[in-house]
């Protein structure tokens, strides 16, 4: 087995062999062991008639001896392989072959093979990964899809637990987190928005390259704070660039690793490259179905408004017709086309100078007469607008032959309403002046026998004297209204305006109706409290008549034991004056008659005098006055009239 040189054997001729080479007796102890075996173990000792396993590395010894075991028990040949990684890492090939003289133990460094097969294995990984990557990028469109689906994968190979991706929202000029893994949905509430510069993502989005962050935990920068709340300790983020054009930012944090190595950084930069050009294109496409979208609603409402168009044209009471510049009918609706005596066929390529000599494009509210084919003459009133769609024009007309015909009716009957308004007014006022002459010599005689001392009349004579004299009374005021309404009626009443202290006014109407109210039972209250710097501006003397009739009206149709109030509300420019009573009420349906002329309402209960003209005349003074009138009612209950004043300019 061995070489003897002068007595002694010889291993010189085994020193040229490549692989390590062990020789072992039976009880594993080395005989003998080459330059290359001595090298692969990294020692320089002695380690002839050593144990082989005391030689070997810690982490191969546990292998070696179970194998040298085998092989000792079974003196067969065995082959294995084997790592260790003191004093460094090695891969090692061994062969056991036993003979009778003990073990030949043979290794084979694979350390060089082994980095090769890994850095092959490695790159296959991440070409897989890539590929893999690619796939996602081609499968998905929603962006939350791709991003998840490639996050799963790189956590795998990348040991990473978040990912963020911003989106730059170009109306905001902010970036707006809309994909992410890793955190809650309230965690993303709360860092939804980011300014540019803001944390890591807005300062890569900001200088537009990426930003990478490791030992977090130990990091004072604040651009950090935010992933450090979240136990990140290794951080890359990087821009979404699409043709120079800013999409986004997506980023990949670890809270198990410190650190990336440059493979790893350099395979998320190409991974963040791919997905930057599949988010401008699933964002296109978004866009782009939006708008179709959009032009899809567009088109149905664009069909509604033209059916809308279609409906309001063919079912307009006036004439509709559309020109072009030429001036022929492209279209007319059916009130056109009866409105001018023909069927819309005959009307469609015809001139419209045929029917209108003198319409003027872009005039409005003008009127023409013209003849049909059959002689009929028809007055129209039209409009003419231009261009309210390329080259055409719109003409709108209306028959307004009958109502030209009702309008001259009207006016006819107007002048003749005014003129026999005009005789009535002067017949009123001449009859009242020849009426006051003698009702005047009627009052003036009876007040002579009443207070002639030298012929005194007995009781009888005095009572008949004074009904005659309080009948004339009465007959004189009714001609005074008659008087006043035909001068309101003719234009030819003006009024006197003057400041005015209205509780001087009130009082003395009050005082002037005093027997009335007393003869009636009914009682006055008078609470109008008023600033005496606060004047009103009128006419004294329609302003007592207006008390004078209201008073007089809320006495007449009190109830015996009733009561008038009077009360007032000032306003900053006006005050409001009320006149309440406890009588018999108006109806509800009779309220907005009562201002009428000579209109009464009739009560078979009460033998009420009165001509209906009373009221009248107090809307028209407060009318005339610049103030306005009305009245509340409910029959048996009460009614209350109010009216306002204004107050004199010179106390506001």
């Amino acid at each position: 087995m061995y070489t003897l040189k002068n007595g002694i054997i010889d291993f010189s001729f085994l020193e040229s062999i490549s692989e390590g080479l062990f020789l072992l007796d039976h009880s594993s102890h080395i005989i003998y062991a080459n330059a290359t075996a001595r090298n692969l173990l990294e020692t320089d000792e002695d380690i002839i008639g050593k144990e082989l396993l005391g030689a070997l590395p810690e982490g191969l010894m546990v292998v070696f001896r179970k194998e040298l075991t085998a092989v000792q028990q079974s003196s067969i040949t065995t082959h294995f392989e084997a790592s260790f990684s003191q004093p460094n890492s090695k891969w090692i090939d061994v062969n056991l072959y036993p003979h009778k003289d003990g073990i030949c133990a043979i290794f084979r460094d694979l350390t060089a093979q082994k980095e090769v097969e890994l850095k092959i294995k490695e790159n296959h990984s991440k070409l897989v990964l890539l590929a893999e990557a690619a796939n996602h990028l081609l499968l998905h469109d929603e962006p939350k899809k791709i991003l998840d689906s490639l996050f799963n994968d790189l956590s795998d190979y990348l040991d990473l637990d978040v990912y963020f991706n911003y989106i730059y929202d170009k109306d905001n000029e902010k970036l707006r987190l809309m994909n992410y893994s890793g955190i809650s949905d309230e965690t993303a509430k709360e860092i939804e928005w980011l300014e540019f510069g803001e944390a890591v993502c807005g300062y890569a989005a900001l200088i537009g390259n990426k930003v990478i962050y490791e030992q977090i935990q130990d990091s004072v920068d604040p651009r950090v704070d935010l992933v450090q709340g979240f136990g990140i300790k290794a951080y890359a983020c990087h821009p979404l660039i699409s043709y120079g054009r800013l999409i986004g930012t997506l980023s990949f944090g670890s809270s198990k690793r410190a650190n990336f190595t440059a493979e790893e950084l350099e395979l998320m930069e190409r991974i963040c490259s791919q997905v930057a050009m599949a988010l401008e294109r699933t964002l296109l496409i978004a866009e782009l179905k939006n708008t179709n979208a959009k032009l899809s609603e567009n088109i149905v409402e664009l069909q509604k408004s033209e059916k809308k168009f279609k409906d309001i044209f063919h079912g307009a009471l006036d004439g509709v017709v559309l020109i072009n510049t030429d001036g022929d009918i492209v279209n007319a609706n059916s009130s056109a086309c009866d409105t001018l005596g023909m069927k819309r066929e005959e009307l469609i390529s015809k001139k419209l100078d045929e029917f209108f000599h003198i319409v003027k494009l872009g005039r409005t509210d003008r009127e023409l007469t013209f003849k049909l084919k059959d002689g009929t003459e028809k007055c129209i009133e039209y409009s003419a607008t231009e261009n309210i769609a390329p080259g055409n024009h719109l003409i709108i007309f209306r028959d307004i032959t009958s109502k030209k015909k009702v309008a001259k009716a009207l006016i006819e009957a107007k002048v003749q309403a005014e003129n026999a308004s005009k005789a009535k007014s002067e017949f009123l006022s001449r009859m009242s002046h020849e009426l006051r002459t003698p009702l005047n010599s009627i009052l003036g005689f009876s007040q002579i026998m009443l207070d002639d001392d030298k012929n005194r009349l007995n009781e009888i004579q005095k009572e008949r004297t004074f009904r005659i004299l309080k009948s004339g009374r009465h007959l004189i005021n009714l001609i005074n209204e008659i008087l006043d309404y035909s001068q309101i009626e003719s234009g030819k009443m003006s009024l006197h305006l003057e400041n005015i202290y209205l509780p001087d006014v009130v009082e003395e109407s009050i005082r002037l109706l005093q027997p009335l109210s007393e003869q009636k039972g009914v009682s006055i209250s008078n609470q109008i409290e008023i600033a005496k710097d606060m004047i009103i501006e009128g006419d004294v003397t329609r302003i007592k008549q207006i008390f004078i009739n209201l008073l007089t009206n809320a006495i007449k149709y009190n109830k015996p034991g009733g009561e008038v109030l009077l009360r007032s509300q000032l306003n900053p420019d006006y005050m409001t004056l009320f006149i309440e009573d406890t009588g018999i009420g108006i109806p509800k349906d009779k309220l907005n008659q009562i201002f009428y002329p000579f209109y009464r309402i009739y009560d078979p209960f009460h033998n009420i005098e009165g001509t209906g003209i009373g009221l009248t005349l107090v809307k028209s003074f407060v009318t005339m006055m610049g103030g306005s009138i009305g009245v509340t009612s409910k029959p048996n209950v009460g009614s209350s009239f109010w009216f306002t004043l204004p107050l004199s300019r010179n106390t506001l």
